[in-house]
């Protein structure tokens, strides 16, 4: 594989709109629709990868970006009036993209028991005040919105310059009589599958690295009919209503503003798929020669499957941030495929045939070596033998050393040694380790070891060791925590997820992008706040701090000196809170040490004492509330100034003043106040 500098590919870039307008996306997943109708599988995911290709190379940043994941009426329908409200104070041009994934009928989308009607989301979405909104609705039945109104295209956005149009544009999944369909396969919504494909840069026709409107419609329009056409559900045909008017195209991503892609030679031909390191698939395409073709994927390793006439193609691609991965013929791996089929099974079904089915489950008892066929849904192990159950086990599968269903599981494994499943619905507890190799985990991973689900898992991974999970939904509780994405809660000593939902809490998190609360002694967030503050306060003249953490919440190292006194280093906790797009509040609490820099004599107690200097005398302990009020002048320049309550703590032994001199020359302080000012980058 050759590798080349990217172009126009900048890490400290903001993430903006392309025609410079301020962009704010408001992202729902509902998999409930209430009483009668199936949960289902991939809303929430749906809108994870929407999300991560929005502030990827979408122009949105972290802060301007809201998830909610199964919300009622009340809940979005506040979401979109605090919306409204930032729009209201943006200065400029506003752009707005709305995003569903989930339920909906004829009328309207289906929120757990409530329904939001169309027309009440067409008035929401107009009444934001934005210059342009986009709705996408990845729903059954979604096209009732557009048809309801009569919309039809106005082609004359469809031009060259830049982007000046206002008005609206709707897509929708499915027609106004059709189902909108998720897979398996792609662990996800064929629509959302491909609409977030193209917009990585599958749908650049223009190759000119941004991706507007009409080519990612056009795109995800194709692709979802073509892959559905022979579906059981029959195929699914999206719907739109651009009314957009003015000159130039809307352009909804921009792969120049990606950390890492991957550019595939003009030469190649076949479908293309392209796969995380954990296996997850995250772009599908077909190359037809004589145009290459810009994936923006972000850093990481990924797999590259080429297929074309029976033949196939494998290639494994390190995207490193900063650059552009260049794959022509010469770096793929050719082989033929080689048809086979498994003895003792039927004959497998057509290959574009999706079946909504699973076989009847088979189920099997085991005590020692004898084995006979039972319908009672228990597999037991006894002497220390291993368990098997083959497909499905409704029931109990108990062991003293491995307990193992080829298929899946519906109920209960207990060993002493390992669990491992395919999938899983109910509970794995173990001594040693809980595997659940296949798509999906729902209920309950207990183990002292280890806890791994390959694909997803929806319930709670408990551990004293370590917890491995692709996406989670629920809880992750344990000395190690590793997630692709959390919705829900990770605790424990280290938590590292790439996309978190909810909460972190732990000593250390590591995070790619935080939409909520990320509590640690220290918390490090790819795309959050990392700021670098100095300053001088009335206790010590020189003081820097580091900032880490999300939109709300962030931890903080630091230390200062005071020439010929005073040193001090500690740690913080803060919430921060932003006024418009430049004034920012701080409140944090900070542990401090200092310890004496230089000889120096002071009353302790009433009596003189002489701290003979570093490392001489213990530490003294000073506890701080501070508020800070910052002004961000500049993207990457802030000032700031703020006030500070200190508390120094009586630890038994000699401590030193830390109270500003003037004030504490005859009188020792354990209470003071201060002030502070500085610049933060």
């Amino acid at each position: 594989m050759r590798t080349a500098l990217a172009l126009g590919l900048s890490l400290a870039a903001p993430a903006h709109a392309a025609d410079g307008a301020q962009r704010y996306a408001l992202l729902v997943g509902a998999n409930d629709g209430g009483r009668g109708r199936i949960m289902l599988r991939y809303a929430h995911d749906d809108v994870l990868d929407m999300g991560q290709v929005l502030t990827g190379i979408g122009g949105i940043a972290p802060g301007d970006r809201s998830v909610l994941l199964d919300p009622n009426v009340a809940t979005l329908v506040a979401s979109l009036e605090q919306l409204r409200e930032r729009v209201r104070t943006t200065e400029g041009r506003a752009e707005v993209i709305f995003y569903y994934s989930g339920h909906s009928d004829e009328d309207g989308l289906l929120l757990g028991e409530g329904r939001f009607d169309y027309p009440d989301l067409r008035d929401a979405l107009a009444g934001l005040g934005a210059d342009v909104h986009l709705a996408i609705l990845d729903s059954c039945a979604s096209g009732s919105m557009i048809r309801g109104k009569g919309g039809r295209a106005v082609p004359s956005f469809l031009q060259a310059g830049t982007s000046t149009v206002e008005g609206f544009a709707y897509i929708t999944s499915s027609a106004a009589d059709e189902v909108a369909q998720e897979a398996e396969r792609i662990g996800g919504s064929y629509f959302t599958h491909f609409l977030s494909t193209g917009l990585r840069g599958a749908a650049d026709q223009s190759e000119d690295g941004r991706v507007t409107l009409s080519e990612a419609y056009t795109f995800a329009y194709d692709a979802t009919l073509a892959r559905t056409s022979r579906t059981q559900h029959g195929p699914q045909h999206a719907n739109y209503d651009f009314q957009l008017f003015g000159a130039g195209d809307l352009v909804l991503t921009d792969l120049t503003l990606t950390d890492a892609s991957m550019l595939l030679d003009a030469a190649i031909v076949g479908q293309v798929q392209v796969r995380t390191a954990s296996g997850d698939l995250v772009a599908e395409s077909r190359m037809l020669g004589g145009r290459a073709m810009e994936l923006g994927l972000g850093r990481g390793t990924y797999e590259l499957l080429i297929t074309a006439e029976g033949r196939y193609a494998v290639a494994h691609i390190d995207l490193v941030p900063g650059t552009t991965a260049l794959v022509g013929l010469d770096d793929l791996r050719w082989f033929e495929g080689e048809a086979a089929v498994p003895r003792g099974t039927r004959a497998p079904p057509p290959a574009n045939l999706e079946p909504a089915f699973r076989p009847a489950p088979t189920h099997r008892i085991r005590a020692g070596v004898a084995a006979l066929d039972t319908p009672s849904g228990t597999d037991m192990l006894l002497f220390g033998l291993p368990a098997v159950a083959a497909q499905e086990l409704d029931g109990l599968s108990l062991a003293f050393g491995l307990s193992r269903v080829e298929g899946r599981a519906a109920g209960a494994q207990l060993a002493l040694g390992a669990n491992t499943t395919r999938e899983l619905d109910g509970v794995q507890a173990a001594l040693g380790f809980n595997l659940v190799n296949g798509d999906s985990a729902r209920g309950l991973q207990l183990a002292l070891g280890l806890n791994a689900a390959r694909r997803g898992m929806t319930g709670v991974q408990g551990a004293i060791g370590v917890n491995f999970g692709a996406r989670v939904y629920g809880a992750q509780l344990g000395t190690i925590n590793v997630a692709r994405s959390v919705n829900g809660l990770q605790f424990g000593l280290v938590n590292v997820s790439k996309q978190v939902h909810g909460v972190q809490i732990g000593l250390i998190n590591i995070a790619e992008n935080v939409d909520g609360t990320s509590i640690g002694l220290l918390s490090l967030e790819r795309d959050g706040r990392h700021h670098l503050l100095l300053y001088s306060s009335l206790t010590d003249m020189f003081n820097m701090e580091i900032k880490l953490g999300g939109q709300h919440t962030h931890t903080i190292l630091g230390g200062g000196v005071s020439l010929r006194r005073h040193a001090w280093g500690g740690v913080g906790y803060g919430v921060h809170v932003t006024f418009g797009p430049h004034i920012w509040l701080d409140t944090d609490i900070l542990a401090r040490s200092y310890i004496a820099t230089a000889a120096q004599e002071q009353l302790v107690d009433g009596n003189p004492h002489l701290f003979e200097g570093p490392f001489k005398d213990l530490p003294t302990m000073v506890a701080t509330g501070r508020l800070t009020l910052g002004v961000q002048a500049f993207p990457r320049l802030a000032l700031f100034g703020g006030a500070t309550l200190n508390y120094r703590a009586d630890l038994g032994s000699p401590q030193l003043d830390i109270a500003p001199v003037e004030r504490s020359r005859a009188t020792e302080r354990d209470l003071w106040a201060g002030v502070f000012a500085g610049v933060q980058f």
